[in-house]
């Protein structure tokens, strides 16, 4: 989770319960960004500086792609997600299996904090809460003119008039909040809870690791709870302790800190000379540009395009080469079983349809309401798809290639440049003009023809 002496930059963030290969690396600087918040989730981390967010590492659900903003003051990360308060209020962006993304009408939030699939914000109604409820982490108590809400991996907490009120999952007696003394700030990390009060730092719950086992700190103002560790803010800089299998609680020499923010097994500060992240850094998320390839596992499909490739495997698509417009950052897919890749756009085929990314400036990235999906191939600007309907096409149409013919029980669909052919119970049938016209739809006398393959 993220804390900072600024009041109005207290933003959650949690840690998960995946376990990865261990890749430690030294403490990463990256001086350019200087951010004023800054908010680390799973395996990415996220910034604001100057009136724009930056997201780096774990890229997978498009948790990096940081969409347009407004003014943003704020900034928290989830599991696989983030959001960001901006002048138009709360806007989310990622992973999304638990509505997570999905914001709620909020009425003047000034407060944004994210659990690992939940979200809250603080609004003149309340605490407002979204996404993942399966341990009531998104179902708020009453509470009495709450001042601060701090999410985590499935429990959320908050500072309201009578002291510190906790709610959702409570296996390791992150709930049970101890006695405090006018608690000012609130660190959540994954099993454990921490707060900073009168008398200083106070955690419980899970201690498995020492992590609720506190230092001696002078004037503390701000506390954060990771996976199994816990850093503190006080006249000293930064402190850690709790898991130290990457270096996460090992803190690197800081220039008058004023913000620290906790990953899965990461930590990134804020001192005068930027961010400084050190721990795990097998997802890029100690420094931008430095992300490393996700693994794919078990590929059964891949395709070409033009000067970038994809591949369909059983954890989902991996892209590569040249990024024409994020084409390299897949959205997230619910089980995706086939995969079209076209000159600056892909589609894939999973449990919800059609979905596309990537270039857009003609609709190929836009598919049709689709019954049924079965097959689906794209040209350079254009894709086509075989539902319960037939064959639908969309996008580009410079050559007519979205003028599908009468088709009767199409099977097999492909794909050129500017032109697409279709195997049916008639046998093959082409449409469009391609670059030239050298005979590419002549098609000769076929018997019984049975596959079709079309090149550009």
């Amino acid at each position: 989770m993220s804390i900072s002496t600024r009041a109005i930059s207290i933003s959650s963030v949690v840690v998960s319960m995946l376990f990865c290969s261990a890749v430690f690396m030294p403490e990463t600087a990256y001086a350019d960004i200087n951010p004023s918040v800054i908010a680390t989730g799973d395996n990415h981390t996220c910034s604001l500086e100057g009136g724009e967010v930056t997201c780096w590492g774990n890229r997978q659900h498009s948790q990096t792609t940081v969409p347009p903003l407004s003014t943003p003051i704020e900034v928290s990360a989830g599991g696989d997600h983030s959001c960001a308060l901006d002048a138009n209020g709360v806007v989310c962006w990622g992973l999304n299996i638990y509505g997570q993304t999905d914001v709620p009408e909020l009425t003047n939030p000034t407060q944004i904090t994210s659990g690992r699939f939940h979200n809250c914000a603080l609004t003149d109604s309340g605490v407002v809460c979204w996404g993942q409820d399966s341990d009531g982490q998104s179902t708020v108590p009453d509470l009495t003119n709450p001042s601060r809400v701090a999410a985590s991996g499935a429990h959320t907490c908050a500072i309201e008039d009578g002291g510190v009120t906790c709610w959702g999952a409570n296996t390791q007696q992150q709930l049970d909040v101890p006695q405090l003394t006018n608690p000012s700030q609130l660190g959540l990390g994954w099993f454990h809870s921490c707060a900073v009060d009168d008398n200083g730092t106070v955690c419980w719950g899970n201690n498995a690791n020492g992590q609720t086992n506190i230092p001696v700190q002078t004037n503390p103002v701000a506390v954060a709870g990771g996976w199994f560790d816990t850093c503190a803010l006080d006249d000293s800089g930064v402190n850690c302790y709790g898991a130290n299998q990457e270096g996460q609680a090992s803190p690197p020499e800081l220039t008058n800190p004023t913000q620290v923010s906790l990953g899965q097994r990461h930590v990134c500060a804020k001192d005068e000379t930027g961010v400084v992240c050190w721990g795990r850094n097998d997802y890029g998320q100690l420094a931008p540009g430095d992300s490393p390839d996700i693994t794919l596992s078990d590929p059964f499909q891949v395709e070409a395009g033009y000067n970038n490739s994809c591949a369909l495997g059983t954890t989902g698509v991996k892209c590569w080469g040249r990024d024409y417009s994020v084409i390299l950052d897949p959205p997230y897919l619910s089980n995706p079983t086939q995969l079209a890749l076209g000159g600056t756009h892909a589609c894939v085929i999973d449990d919800t349809g059609v979905v596309c990314w990537g270039t857009n400036s003609a609709g190929e990235s836009t598919p049709p309401d689709l019954v049924n999906p079965v097959a689906i191939v794209a040209g350079i600007n254009s894709t086509c798809a075989i539902a319960d309907s037939g064959v639908e096409c969309w996008g580009f149409d410079v050559a007519d290639q979205l003028d599908v013919p009468d088709l009767s029980n199409p099977t097999q669909i492909v794909a050129a440049s500017y032109s697409f052919c279709a195997l049916d119970d008639n046998g093959v049938s082409c449409w469009g003009t391609g670059l030239a016209n050298h005979g590419q739809f002549i098609i000769p006398d076929l018997s019984n023809p049975v596959e079709v393959s079309a090149s550009n």
